[in-house]
């Protein structure tokens, strides 16, 4: 644990009742350092809990996008997955008004067609929002749920976004009264925690990071809460065969290899960190429901 990381462990808030089903009991499913998952025993929702609050969330942010725009493989292979869910989306909607939640620096955005969309997007971060800016972005800077983006969107966007909030709900909300009726929320490259993969390797799951993801929402648990506020599910997907990062022989054989390294004296410490494997990252739509409600 470096010197960061324990310096946040101050900004640990209280325990939460489950976000979903707001049920208070819970069994532990993995745990790291000063965190541990608890998994809802009503609902199955999984979420890192407590957490952080939103001063320590904002602390730990605050030199979130120069940690990792520094990466550059990783920025290659991402642009790679950015292609993969904009033709994903681009079969349930090909223009209109658009906002990227989450924008960052606008690269995911850069990869809708000026020409067909009005682009939308909010960020924390003010140097990531002068980049999309010069992009041709339309920017907000703030968290979703208390900035005025405008409304009368057709498609919102959260890509490997949602996981973070530490109240995805109140964020969920804000997207659907942005969107016009007929409108689109589109979810995806979010850790999906009904992942076989997060049920055999647990905290050794590469997804588990606990300071960052907070919450391992399914499509289902995801539904439950959209229908309450007159979205319906379009379509789900869970890449993996088409990612860059997909290996059948070697991710197959890996989690084998683990299962009978799990079952041994000594659990999961006989095994690394989890390969990329199907079902792990999910990928879903919903659409607002066109019916006026009086």
């Amino acid at each position: 644990m470096n010197k960061e990381i324990q310096e946040l462990k101050k900004y640990i808030g209280e325990k939460q009742s489950c976000i979903v089903c707001q049920e208070d009991k819970f069994t532990k499913y993995a745990e790291e350092d000063y965190f541990q998952a608890l998994k809802c025993d009503k609902c199955g929702m999984i979420s890192v809990n407590p957490h952080y609050t939103e001063e320590g969330l904002d602390k730990f942010y605050s030199s979130y996008y120069k940690n990792r725009s520094i990466d550059n493989e990783l920025s290659e292979l991402r642009r790679v997955m950015y292609a993969e869910d904009r033709d994903w989306i681009h079969k349930f909607t090909k223009k209109g008004k658009v906002l990227d939640v989450g924008c960052s620096d606008g690269n995911f955005l850069d990869f809708f067609d000026e020409k067909l969309w009005d682009r939308h997007g909010i960020d924390l971060t003010s140097d990531a929002l002068t980049i999309a800016k010069e992009k041709g972005v339309v920017t907000h800077q703030g968290k979703i749920w208390e900035t005025d983006v405008g409304d009368g969107y057709d498609l919102v966007m959260m890509r490997g976004v949602i996981e973070h909030f530490r109240d995805p709900i109140v964020a969920l909300k804000k997207c659907s009264e942005i969107l016009k009726p007929g409108g689109i929320l589109f979810i995806t490259a979010t850790p999906s925690g009904n992942s076989f993969a997060f049920n055999v390797y647990r905290h050794k799951w590469r997804l588990f990071t606990p300071y960052e993801h907070i919450h391992f929402f399914t499509v289902d648990l995801l539904s439950k809460v959209l229908n309450d506020m007159n979205m319906e599910l379009l379509a789900r997907h869970y890449q993996y065969e088409e990612t860059p990062y997909a290996n059948y022989e070697n991710d197959f054989n890996k989690i084998i290899r683990d299962i009978e390294k799990i079952k041994l004296e000594g659990g999961l410490n006989n095994v690394e960190l989890s390969a990329p494997f199907p079902g792990s990252m999910l990928t879903a739509a919903w659409t607002k429901n066109t019916e006026i409600e009086y």
